[in-house]
């Protein structure tokens, strides 16, 4: 199975846009977006790539109303935090994040560390982070984005994964980012990649 995980559109249509390309050279199974779409004009875009796409409501999204409308009876189904979904057969959460980041941070550990989740999908810092638990020990591998990197770990490397795909929109830290996963029963791959958007 192959994820595109982003979060933190933030109504950046460029960003969005360029999501098309994403998707066409990747190809992904299916999406998970970890909130903050911002309004319809994103969504609208989102229904266009033709893909699957698993979200939660991050805190600053506005006319529900309006984007439920618009995805009813669509491949986009956006729900309230947290939200389980199945990942070959194992369960995931996806969460936006709540208040601060410090606060994000520390639900996240709490949870990957207490919840038993295979994997952990998230936003709202917009920052890059991938870790791992195992054998309750919260493993940070990457936090934050300085240049496009893999990481391959087996199955029995890890009990939870964690990974926020920083911010596709690149609002805040100008590094507008997102993540491939590809994931076996033996072998999961991540790919942290930025999003080539012209400014």
């Amino acid at each position: 199975m192959r994820l595109l995980v982003v979060s933190d559109t933030h109504e950046n249509i460029i960003a969005v846009d360029k999501l098309h390309e994403v998707v066409n050279v990747e190809k992904p199974d299916a999406m998970i977006h970890c909130g903050d779409y911002i309004s319809p004009i994103t969504i609208r875009r989102l229904l266009r790539l033709g893909v699957d796409i698993y979200g939660v409501w991050g805190n600053n999204d506005g006319d529900k109303d309006t984007i439920l409308q618009l995805i009813r009876n669509s491949r986009i189904s956006i729900e309230s935090q947290p939200r389980e979904i199945m990942v070959l057969g194992l369960k995931a959460l996806i969460v936006h994040g709540w208040r601060s980041i410090e606060l994000t941070f520390r639900m996240i550990r709490s949870l990957a560390i207490s919840a038993g989740y295979r994997y952990i999908f998230y936003g709202h810092t917009h920052r890059v982070e991938l870790s791992i638990v195992r054998g309750g020990e919260y493993q940070i591998l990457q936090r934050g984005f300085e240049k496009e990197i893999t990481y391959t770990l087996r199955a029995d490397e890890f009990d939870t994964l964690i990974l926020n795909p920083g911010e596709a929109s690149g609002i805040l830290t100008g590094n507008p980012t997102y993540a491939i996963m590809d994931i076996t029963n033996s072998l999961v791959s991540i790919r942290i990649r930025k999003l080539e958007v012209d400014r």
